[in-house]
């Protein structure tokens, strides 16, 4: 019993020094303590607490479920951070694979929103231990997103999401400053990118216990406001050289030779030795995170380092005028140059909103939605033959034709009639007159996948200041999507009037596609797509780096439907696409601004 190894070191310690065993019996003895005080629970100012585990744990072979709220841009997760744990809502990101929390600190500082729910170790957390240097000082993390930038010191703590309990060993990044151009509640990043080497799960883990207390940093005013000081000392070293704030007050700036500016740890993932996991994405309601998931069948390689890229090597339009599907010659293999391995590279992102490409691709995919789609393809022509009679009558009548008519593009005549989508959808079709995208994806390991993409699942309905934001960003003219409109002949299209309102005012609700533009070219991949959120809503997408290859799933929501986490975290299946005729192709509703791809694309695949 731990009582007697603790007496018999009392003993041994009065012995006289001549007399006492040897050093080595003494060390022995005093690890046999430690391990005991590790397997014991004690009791820390009145509460409960293990400082280890009671026994070791095996790592589950039931998948856990984790719920994902619908945040209409992105999903975020409840974690726990913490003993006892403090809840946090952060993004579930695989676009990245660093586990960031924000610092208490960081409000503090006036770098965070005061309105977010943020994390405080010191004096809070029994299980909290800030990184430090060889020189006593904490270590500083910075990590670039496509959207910004943030910093923070490293530390050591015991993280829960669902049922696992993840002690952080090799460090989490605390947010004390914040250059994100990020909107809303922003209370983190859970990390759920490639590793940078290949994971193989341990057949056991030790799992530290954590009581499932969550806890705000709203409780004891003066214990609060005391351990935020005592943080704040700890990371004085960061401003020593640049004023208040940490860093300097500057992202990036290197002025304190004490600190070290060290690696992004480890994923969430890797810490806690989980090989397989998949996300998806339920309308109206919350999404899904599985955790241990069985492996899955005609899964491609990866063919990135960085990233979960696959090879997209090719798109094709299905519509109901043509049983065969017409390729398009974006990303085809055709186009490849000499030591291309990719016609183009496809990274499937559950943190960025929209489908992004290279401007270029993004509107040449709109020119052919608008070829494959009877009526835009119909008001094209008429804005055509329009044109044509205008320059005959003017020439009869004057020699000449005065007139300058500038016929516009098929992309800005099908982003006119999705902004007048309500005077043409109905109840009954929806959005399925709209050609279905084909997109061919194929892996490392010589497997292919199709994912059909309808028309609902790449349009949106949104505002009327949103949906032109996004046009303006597509097209690009150096005249507003708006202005164009009011200066375009009619042609059977009322977007203008039916968007904007008769009298000025703005209507209720408009479409508008689900792409983006960001410029992303690869030497030996070609352009870059990020597939985000949409393809999350139409597949359970399945990620293993369990293996020598990781690679990626995607099964339609169809045949593995989304379903629901229940209260005790089991997955209850049932069926997906929950809101209004979504059966009839009915867009999904979506507001505020898109968020950008994590990361940066100088990172390459």
């Amino acid at each position: 019993p731990i009582t007697q190894v603790f007496h018999l070191i009392l003993v041994l310690s009065s012995v006289p020094m001549a007399k006492r065993p040897s050093m080595q019996l003494m060390q022995l003895l005093e690890l046999l303590v430690a391990t005991a005080v590790l397997c014991c629970p004690c009791m820390v100012s009145g509460t409960s607490r293990f400082l280890g585990p009671q026994k070791p744990m095996e790592a589950s072979t039931d998948t856990t479920c984790v719920p994902l709220a619908n945040q209409g841009t992105h999903a975020t997760v409840d974690i726990e951070v913490g003993t006892p744990g403090q809840k946090l809502s952060v993004v579930a990101d695989t676009g990245s694979n660093t586990l960031v929390v924000q610092s208490c600190v960081c409000q503090e500082l006036g770098n965070c929103e005061g309105n977010n729910s943020c994390f405080l170790g010191t004096k809070r957390s029994s299980t909290f231990n800030l990184s430090r240097t060889h020189f006593g000082q904490p270590q500083q993390v910075m990590l670039a997103f496509g959207s910004g930038k943030l910093s923070g010191p490293l530390a050591q703590e015991v993280v829960r999401v669902g049922s696992h309990s993840v002690r952080m060993k090799d460090g989490l990044v605390l947010m004390i400053e914040k250059a994100l151009n990020f909107k809303g509640r922003f209370e983190g990043i859970l990390g759920l990118g490639l590793p940078a080497t290949p994971l193989v799960p341990r057949k056991k883990r030790l799992v530290p216990h954590m009581q499932s207390n969550a806890t705000s940093a709203s409780g004891n005013l003066k214990n609060y406001k005391q351990a935020i000081e005592k943080l704040k000392h700890a990371l004085q070293p960061y401003a020593r050289a640049g004023g208040a704030k940490p860093f300097g007050g500057r992202i990036g700036a290197r002025s304190n030779p004490y600190s070290a500016i060290t690696q992004p740890p480890p994923s969430f993932l890797e810490q806690g030795s989980i090989g397989r996991y998949s996300i998806c994405l339920n309308q109206m309601t919350d999404g899904v995170l599985r955790l241990d998931t069985p492996p899955v069948e005609n899964a491609m390689g990866a063919i990135g380092k960085v990233h979960w890229a696959v090879g997209l090597n090719g798109i094709s339009f299905g519509n109901s005028t043509s049983k065969v599907p017409i390729p398009s010659t974006l990303c085809s293999p055709n186009t490849m140059h000499k030591g291309q391995q990719t016609p183009c590279g496809a990274i499937p992102d559950s943190g960025t909103t929209l489908i992004t490409a290279p401007k270029e691709q993004i509107v040449q995919l709109m020119d052919e939605i608008c070829d494959s789609w009877p009526r835009c393809r119909q008001n094209h022509t008429a804005l055509l033959q329009a044109a044509e009679a205008a320059r005959k009558a003017a020439t009869a009548e004057y020699g000449f034709n005065p007139f300058t008519l500038t016929i516009q593009s098929k992309a800005m005549i099908l982003s006119r009639l999705l902004l007048d989508c309500n005077s043409w959808m109905n109840e009954t079709v929806g959005l399925s007159e709209l050609p279905t995208l084909n997109f061919h994806l194929g892996g490392r390991n010589g497997t292919k996948k199709d994912l059909p993409m309808p028309g609902h699942a790449y349009v949106f309905e949104t505002k009327p200041r949103d949906a032109l934001s996004l046009f303006n960003k597509i097209h690009d003219t150096g005249e507003t999507v708006e202005s164009s409109l009011d200066a375009a002949p009619p042609a059977n299209l009322s977007a203008n009037k039916t968007a904007m309102g008769g009298s000025g005012g703005s209507i209720q609700k408009v479409c508008a596609p689900t792409f983006g533009v960001m410029p992303y070219n690869t030497v030996a991949n070609g352009p870059v797509w990020i597939l985000g959120t949409p393809f999350f809503y139409q597949y359970n997408v399945h990620f293993d780096l369990s293996s020598q290859m990781p690679t990626v799933g995607f099964q339609s929501v169809e045949d593995e439907p989304c379903g629901t986490c229940s209260s005790s975290g089991s997955f209850v299946a049932g069926t997906s696409g929950i809101g209004r005729a979504v059966g009839a192709g009915w867009p999904r509703w979506q507001v505020g601004m898109p968020r950008q791809p994590s990361f940066s694309p100088g990172d390459g695949l």
